[in-house]
């Protein structure tokens, strides 16, 4: 078995494990999303950071995903920039 079939595999039983405890049909409100955005820029501008990158994937839902209120079952990285 090739070092990438193995990664696959241990993907696999990944999301296997806890796809029955995810609740995909979790929405965050517009006034929810609003409120993360302003928070990240506020933060932004208190360290006069012009841009930010955020970013996660399946197995590491954290920046982006929190900020955006997403859930993507996939194993690809994903990013947002935040001016």
């Amino acid at each position: 078995m090739s070092p990438s079939d193995r990664i696959f595999d241990v993907a696999r039983q990944v999301i296997e494990e806890t796809r029955p405890l995810v609740d995909a049909d979790l929405k965050i409100t517009k006034d929810e999303y609003q409120r993360r955005w302003k928070a990240v820029q506020q933060a932004m501008q208190d360290r006069e950071v012009d841009l930010l990158y955020a970013c996660g994937s399946e197995l590491d839902r954290s920046d982006a995903a929190w900020l955006v209120g997403l859930f993507d079952p996939s194993i690809e990285r994903y990013a947002v920039m935040v001016p």
